[in-house]
């Protein structure tokens, strides 16, 4: 019954078709030497099937627009990204708890970084600013594996001071301790990106390094603010769990 409702409206639409328009066609067809196609949804595919047939029957047909490896791409990004991140975060994770003997400190170390990658994927979203589709997996993971010894170095700089002062001020002597080496870093990685974004005459290129900028500018900021207050409130546990020794006296 479906079949024939489709054959029915083939039907229909082919008597709704004048005549004219179809020697139109069949003649823009055989005058021209190459036929180009565009179209996009249900329209495109239709398109794209013309063009195939019209290449069976000698004709020189090409569909405009975007290249199947593309459209593969922007079908798999979403999974291959969910999957890199999962990965990315996982490998994090491992490195980060096997050197601090920890569960919870990769947690508390990768907090920052993670909300300066959230940011910097969702300004592009709140501006109505268009990006390539690539830009998520590539920066994301940059941002990470590049960022995240900020998080690292003002840990452990907390955990050493730890040992002889309290939290506050343990907390403010880890942070003027580790802000040259941060804003070294950052300065680093925020100009190279920001660079790029400026002299690359390529779009994608041009909004790789913007994001790659803007990334480490906001992992900065993050690991400076955000991260002493994660540690100050996890204090307790951080301590006690990690390296508090039987008998080790710790100031509050």
């Amino acid at each position: 019954m479906e079949l024939m409702d489709i054959v029915a409206e083939l039907k229909n639409a082919s008597v709704q078709m004048p005549e004219e328009k179809i020697d139109q066609f069949i003649e823009a067809v055989d005058t021209h030497e190459r036929i180009f196609v565009f179209g996009t949804g249900r329209s495109g595919l239709m398109l794209k099937a013309l063009a195939m047939r019209l290449m069976q029957m000698g004709y020189q047909s090409y569909v405009v627009g975007e290249t199947p490896s593309t459209q593969d791409i922007k079908v798999t990004i979403t999974e291959d990204n969910t999957r890199v991140n999962v990965l990315s975060l996982l490998g994090v994770f491992m490195v980060v708890m096997f050197s601090f003997h920890s569960v919870l400190i990769p947690l508390v170390v990768m907090i920052p970084i993670e909300v300066a990658i959230f940011l910097n994927m969702a300004i592009p979203y709140i501006q109505g600013v268009d990006m390539v589709y690539m830009g998520y997996i590539i920066v994301s993971s940059i941002q990470l594996g590049a960022t995240v010894d900020y998080s690292i170095l003002l840990t452990n700089n907390y955990l050493a001071k730890r040992k002889l002062l309290p939290k506050q001020e343990a907390c403010i002597e880890a942070v003027t301790r580790s802000c040259s080496s941060i804003f070294t870093s950052g300065t680093i990685i925020t100009l190279a990106g920001y660079i790029v974004h400026f002299i690359s005459t390529t779009a994608a290129i041009g909004d790789l390094g913007h994001l790659i900028g803007r990334g480490g500018l906001l992992s900065v900021i993050l690991v400076l603010t955000l991260l002493p207050a994660l540690l100050v409130l996890c204090d307790r546990l951080i301590i006690e769990k990690d390296w508090k020794e039987p008998g080790r006296k710790i100031r509050e």
